[in-house]
Order: structure tokens, then sequence, then C-alpha cells
């Protein structure tokens, strides 16, 4: 079961009677009786408070936040905090099978969970004279087939936002071309959707722009340099969101849905002018696996420091305040 890896940036969004804001990572968080010297330290919080197994009652989990100093340091560029997520579902009763021998060993009952481990890995950049106030970092979430903890620990990072900081939390995109070219890169290029709005060729419809149907076009047969040219089209393609996609024949579509094969069965899915809150998804090599299918926390930490160093690197790490009176 391979070990995946969700990267996201993130940021928190205030807004209050003086205005709306996006706040700055590295200055000081003042509301109401909760302070932090840094954004890093909501994070090392959020981390306490839920160090100690609960029932997500909602979700049918159970959750846990494992730290441990030796996981959280510095670089030249970035501070960064790593920590291990324990959660598992319950509410099904099941039975286990070995696989080799395909014969019942025990079974879980609906009140059993099995817990996984989970990494979970924030790097906030470092503030500088020449960058500028910090407001966007980075975080990514390790995930293991199926299993995963992505969505709910950012549902739980918001609300603990909104009680401690009176802001919301948010993930987005890295970087939109970091994220199609890792898109493309993931697996083979299996079909597009192409689609676009036909309007009537009645003159008393086309006047009071009435759209009557869609058409939409499939296209599944990709090889050799028209492959190459087609995916730096389709980039390209992704990065304007006013572009449109022209076939050969002069047919421009305005909507552009890409499957990929990821391999055992698994396909990704992406609008090509819908991915901002988005996350790339890419495949930690094998040698950062336990024999127990579990992250070595002892190589995995260092190589997501050398994840992090490569995406901060090309991420845009200051979103300007929005408005304000």
């Amino acid at each position: 079961m391979s070990l995946g890896l969700y990267i996201s940036s993130f940021y928190f969004f205030h807004s209050d009677k003086s205005g709306s804001s996006y706040l700055g990572l590295n200055r000081p968080i003042q509301h109401k009786n909760t302070q932090y010297s840094h954004a890093m330290d909501f994070f090392e919080d959020f981390f306490a408070a839920h160090r100690t197994i609960e029932d997500l009652e909602s979700e049918k989990k159970l959750y846990s936040i494992e730290t441990n100093p030796a996981w959280r340091g510095e670089t030249e560029k970035y501070t960064y905090f790593a920590a291990r997520i324990h959660s598992g579902t319950y509410g099904v009763e099941s039975d286990i099978y070995d696989v080799a021998s395909r014969q019942k060993v025990g079974s879980t009952e609906k009140n059993q969970a099995g817990v996984i481990p989970f990494f979970v890995f924030v790097a906030i950049p470092k503030e500088g004279a020449s960058t500028g106030v910090i407001n966007k970092g980075l975080i990514m979430f390790q995930s293991m087939g199926v299993y995963g903890v992505k969505s709910i620990t950012c549902k739980m990072l918001n609300e603990f936002s909104k009680e401690k900081m009176g802001s919301t939390f948010h993930t987005c995109n890295v970087s939109p071309s970091e994220f199609l070219q890792a898109f493309f890169a993931m697996g083979k290029l299996k079909n597009l959707k192409l689609v676009r709005n036909r309007i009537s060729e009645d003159k008393s419809d086309q006047l009071g722009g009435v759209s009557y149907a869609k058409e939409e076009k499939i296209l599944s047969s990709f090889w050799g340099n028209a492959f190459s040219r087609l995916v730096d089209r389709l980039i390209q393609f992704g990065l304007d969101k006013s572009a449109v996609f022209e076939l050969e024949n002069g047919t421009q579509y305005d909507n552009v849905t890409a499957t990929i094969d990821i391999g055992e069965g698994r396909q990704r899915t992406v609008n090509l002018h819908k991915y901002d809150n988005l996350s790339i998804l890419e495949y930690v090599p094998s040698q950062y696996e336990k024999v127990n299918g579990h992250a070595d926390e002892n190589t995995l930490i260092p190589y997501l420091c050398n994840r992090a160093t490569e995406y901060i690197e090309k991420m845009d790490m200051t979103i300007h305040i929005i408005t304000k009176r």
C-alpha cells in the first residue's frame, strides 16, 4: 500500500468591523485571551489540544495527535513542525483474513477501530527584508491507501482557529503551474472531457443569450510527441482562466476536465479551470516505509523537509489585504 502525500499551501483569514485581512504568520497574533508570538504556536496549541485520544462521534473516528521535540525545527528558509496523527474508523463489524492462507483469523466489533498513524508537516517561510509579510505557509498530509485524515484535520483546524484567533483556516494549491505539472506527471492521461455551450441558431434566441444545450466531447487516444505537445497546451490552458481550448478543426471549448490513470485501478480527475483548492498528490518512495507499511519518522521527516524546501521556493508567500476601513 503506497504512502501518499497531499501538499497544499494554507492561510488564515480574519474579518471584523474594521476590515478583512490575511494574518501574518510570523507576526504576533492576539484574540481575546489568546496570544501567539508566531503562527507555529497556534499549531503547537492545536496538536497539544488533541494529545489524548478522543471519539469524534459525528465522524465515527478515534483521533489523537502525537508530537516529539525532535520533529520540530528550522532551516535557513522556514520553520517546521511535524506531528503524527493516530486515527481509525469504527461503526461496522468486519472479519479479518490472512492474505496468504485466505483464512479468517479474527474480527473487529462495531465499537472497535483499527487505528493507523499519519504524519502532518507544517512549514512557515521566514520573513525577511525582501519578503514582506508572509501569510501563506505549507502543509503536507501523509495518506495511506483509502485512509487519510486531511479533511477532518483541516475541519478541526478551522474550528480551532475561529475559537483561538477569530479567523478561519483555508488550504489552496501551492502554485498553479506546480499543481498542473505534478498532476500530469503522476500518471497516464486517460481521457479529456471537453464541454461548450451551444447557442441557438434562432436569431431571437441569440438576442436573449439563450443556451439550449451543452456539447460534450471525449478524447481518449494519446501517444508520441503529439501527447507531449497536448500536455503543454493543457497546462497553458489551465493557467489562464479566461482561455479556451481549441481543437484542430477550430472548435473551441471553455470547460476541460482531465482524468489521469495513476495505477492500481486509481484515477484522479481535475477540471483545469477549477483546481484552486486542490492539493498536489505525490507518492512517497517505498524506502521511507517501515516493514509494517507505516511511515518511518527517522527518514520521512528529512524527506518532507526536502520537499518543503522545493515547494516553498516556488510558492507565492504573500496575499495582500483585500479590504480595510
